[in-house]
């Protein structure tokens, strides 16, 4: 019995991610990706993570409570503070006009959900 004989016939069918080998690419140092979602690692904000790291460690509550799934809206002392910076005189948000998302495609896809009808 040859090895491939003991998989099931639904991981046969699985083939290698298209993103898996992309990022196989980027690791090359001659590959400059204009790609989205893989940003420049020099950009990343090093000395803000050190900074926050160090005030969650002196706040052993805080730091274990940061380490916790939220609510799927998002942290409320987030969606209150964005709640706040985003309103004007003419409009005034609160903690329920705002959801935070894991990124621009959880932002899309959830517009696609509320706005596109699938059936039409």
């Amino acid at each position: 019995m040859s090895l491939a004989e003991k998989f099931s016939r639904d991981a046969e069918a699985v083939r290698a991610s298209e993103i898996r080998e992309l990022l196989k690419l980027l690791a090359d140092p001659m590959v400059l990706s204009f790609a989205g979602g893989i940003p420049d690692p020099t950009l990343f904000p090093m000395a803000d993570v050190k900074r926050i790291s160090a005030a969650l460690e002196a706040r052993p509550e805080a730091n274990r409570q940061s380490m916790q799934y939220s609510p799927t809206e998002g942290y409320a002392p987030l969606r209150e503070w964005v709640a706040e910076t985003a309103s004007t005189p003419q409009t005034s948000l609160g903690i329920d006009n705002v959801l935070i998302t894991n990124g621009a495609q959880q932002s899309l896809a959830l517009l696609a959900t509320a706005l596109i009808d699938t059936d039409a």
